[in-house]
């Protein structure tokens, strides 16, 4: 059984008295005989609930070996890396299905690379520095 809970945040001496109060959202469930907490940040609560049915159906996936469907297969896509990687680090997705942008470039440039002229690969590390600067810490699904 797993569940979504709201809890209220402390409030910060920066955030004074009459700031509105900071809602954190959290998933809970339970991995075999483990209770796992999944801490989702503050968003609201229509994303909450959609991020918490996603983990729901990546957990059924799991215990029941299934493939997940189209739909949390292309949300694991666009989903944050710190997200995806904490489900990977249980097991339920693999995080290894969405590089970052500054990783495929290189990748790439390293697969192309034979016997280039040495202005040739100036130019490639440019565009690679060029690339990486302008899609920085982006997945090659959100370019």
């Amino acid at each position: 059984m797993s569940s979504l809970q709201k809890t209220r945040a402390k409030r910060t001496k920066a955030s004074g008295r009459g700031a509105s109060a900071k809602y954190l959202w959290r998933k809970q469930f339970r991995l075999g005989d483990k209770s796992i907490t999944i801490r989702l940040g503050n968003r609201s609560k229509e994303s909450a609930e959609e991020i918490s049915g996603h983990i729901d159906h990546l957990l059924e996936c799991y215990r029941y070996g299934t493939e997940p469907k189209p739909e949390t297969k292309s949300w694991l896509q666009n989903a944050e890396e710190k997200l995806v990687g904490k489900l990977a680090k249980l097991g339920l997705c693999n995080a290894t299905n969405n590089p970052l942008v500054e990783r495929c470039v290189a990748d790439h440039i390293e697969r192309k690379k034979i016997d280039w002229h040495r202005s040739t690969e100036n130019n490639f590390r440019q565009v690679e520095r060029l690339l990486v600067e302008r899609f920085e810490n982006r997945r090659m699904s959100q370019v």
